[in-house]
């Protein structure tokens, strides 16, 4: 009852502001630097030292109305403007959201991925895989949003709570049967997948990641079991990992199906076959249609990419970017393929974990003859300091190089290339970006390896 009060309330506080209003959800903004003219703004959660400027920034972008979970000084704000406090907008936002959108969820099967590496790949593959046995799915993940393969880049894995649920509302438009959301760490710590009920999730791996944001690993492991707590179906662990038994204790027993994510006569380049078969087995798909779905999955964009180039020169572009995902790409690469030469060109990302720069230069300098250190996404640091740290753990300084900018290290790369040589480019994957503070430059390894063998 209290939960409908509350709606209600808000409800008419927004009918009162714009009486015309015929779509409710069209007349909000959650975002003070995006479009709020004749607009209300919903400001939750936010820190007192933001929240003027936020608000103030809104006014002047055009809002009409304000709703928020703080306690406003009107002598603060830019000019006089109505405005609504609810602290029930504070751990309710996705149930507000349901609401303004006749609940599009129901009535689908949503399935929830998380795990420190692998979430793009199996939400992929099995977006993919349901494709392929007539099945219309709607898919969020790191590769894009949108009715699969239909996909829209975003700037998030799992995006902001009133993205998400006009994300489902579109789905819900064009009538999918399955919703697959890949749930970040981040996204699930602030609430973004709140009050969504899953039907089934999976735990890909649980290894150390995000920790300057979580402040330590005890945290980090708690914002994934965030999604278990969630989901009122089978919950997938991934048997390789021990760290999966540190989410026992949040699900029932009755829950667990184990399994292993990759077949045990597979190259570990190719898609996660062993969860794919388990996945699908559990959810009732016939032997003939999980054949279809093996024979067809392909090459995921920008996961272990493998391009050929003359004279047996290979290149792997992965997105690897933790720890675990870095060394074991490399590893992979130096025990399956029988190279003469093995060159890795990466860097780390600005803003982000630092403490990982030295464990990549260590992993880098035990498994390559030959190092390019360049960019990633440098973002508010700079580019020269994220390499130099990188290098610090590098022992064999001969053996490494440092070249800022990307194109020019990957055309280095291939300036050195001899027959038998494979270069691994890590970091990117199928990016479109590198991030420089307020500048954004076009890139994309796939592309321009391809246009450069050309």
């Amino acid at each position: 009852m209290r939960k409908n009060n509350e709606i209600k309330k808000i409800i008419d506080y927004i009918k009162k502001i714009n009486p015309k209003i015929q779509n409710i959800a069209n007349s909000l903004s959650f975002n003070s630097k995006e479009n709020c003219k004749n607009k209300i703004l919903i400001l939750v959660n936010i820190k007192n030292n933001n929240l003027y400027n936020y608000i103030n920034e809104g006014i002047q972008n055009g809002a009409i109305g304000l709703i928020t979970s703080n306690t406003i000084q009107k002598d603060r704000l830019r000019k006089q403007i109505s405005y609504l406090r609810s602290c029930f907008l504070q751990k309710n936002l996705n149930i507000f959201l349901d609401h303004i959108y006749n609940q599009p969820l129901k009535n689908k099967l949503v399935i929830g991925i998380t795990g420190t590496d692998g979430k793009t790949s199996t939400s992929y593959s099995l977006a993919k895989g349901y494709q392929l046995i007539g099945k219309k799915v709607g898919l969020i993940s790191s590769e894009g949003n949108g009715v699969f393969p239909r996909l829209t880049r975003s700037s998030y894995t799992t995006p902001r709570n009133d993205i998400l649920f006009e994300l489902f509302n579109k789905f819900n438009n064009a009538n999918v049967d399955i919703i697959i959301i890949e749930c970040s760490s981040q996204g699930l710590q602030q609430g973004r997948v709140d009050c969504i009920k899953f039907n089934t999730s999976i735990v890909t791996n649980i290894n150390k990641d995000h920790i300057e944001y979580h402040k330590n690993f005890t945290n980090y492991v708690k914002s994934k079991a965030k999604l278990l707590e969630m989901t009122n179906g089978k919950i997938f662990l991934n048997q390789a990992c021990n760290n999966s038994q540190l989410l026992l204790r949040y699900i029932k027993r009755s829950q667990i199906i184990y399994y292993n994510m990759f077949n045990s006569n597979q190259s570990l380049f190719e898609p996660p076959y062993g969860l794919i078969d388990n996945f699908f087995r559990t959810q009732g798909v016939n032997k003939k249609l999980q054949l279809k779905i093996n024979n067809n999955l392909g090459q995921i964009p920008g996961r272990a990419h493998i391009i050929k180039g003359k004279d047996n020169i290979m290149f792997i572009i992965d997105y690897a970017h933790t720890i675990s995902s870095f060394e074991r790409i490399i590893k992979i690469s130096k025990k399956e393929l029988n190279c003469k030469l093995l060159a890795t060109v990466f860097g780390c990302g600005g803003d982000r974990d630092k403490n990982k720069r030295l464990q990549f230069g260590r992993i880098a300098d035990k498994y390559s003859d030959k190092i390019i250190l360049t960019d990633d996404n440098p973002r508010n640091e700079n580019s020269l300091q994220i390499l130099k740290d990188i290098k610090k753990g590098i022992k064999n300084k001969p053996k490494a190089e440092i070249i800022i900018k990307r194109k020019s290290a990957i055309k280095q790369a291939i300036r050195l290339a001899r027959e038998g040589h494979l270069i691994l480019l890590l970091g990117k994957g199928n990016e479109n970006e590198i991030l420089y503070k307020k500048r954004i430059v076009k890139h994309n390894d796939i592309k321009y390896v391809k246009m450069l063998l050309k």
